[in-house]
């Protein structure tokens, strides 16, 4: 049972630093699961990082009250999985983390080109405000929901 854990252990922090390094464009070829349409305004643009970034924080935010192991649910779920929900747990703490961070530079990235925006050409700009929506939305749309649906 102890190396069952382990190799699991080992297969989730394999593929958490194989979305780390795709959805954070540290790899030579990113690959997004979600694309963000190229007819949406600036504001448009704005308003999905916003919504997306929100429910990241979200369900975040709930799974961790959940998965204190104070609640009734978090104990019958130790009784009924043993070692597996501390995998479960642990895996649901990288996806979140990784999802919070997407959600970070997304945000960061927009504050910085609305400071740059008296120097970017109007190109410049949609394309800056384009890549943090697509952080966005695959922070949850890849991540969270491992790819099963984009909210654009």
């Amino acid at each position: 049972m102890a190396l069952f854990f382990l190799a699991a252990l080992l297969a989730l922090f394999t593929d958490v630093l194989a979305y780390d390094d795709n959805l954070t464009g540290n790899s030579s070829e990113a690959a997004f699961v979600c694309a963000v349409p190229e007819s949406y305004s600036r504001e448009s643009l704005k308003k999905l990082i916003e919504l997306n970034c929100a429910k990241v924080t979200k369900s975040v935010e709930d799974f961790r009250s959940m998965g204190s192991g104070e609640t009734d649910l978090d104990r019958g779920l130790v009784m009924l999985l043993g070692d597996d929900y501390s995998l479960d747990n642990l895996q649901w703490h990288a996806k979140g983390d990784l999802a919070l961070e997407l959600c970070q530079n997304a945000t960061r990235q927009i504050v910085d080109t609305e400071l740059s925006l008296w120097r970017l050409t109007e190109n410049e700009s949609m394309t800056l405000t384009r890549e943090a929506a697509t952080l966005a939305v695959n922070a949850w749309g890849a991540v969270m929901l491992q790819g099963r649906k984009c909210c654009t």
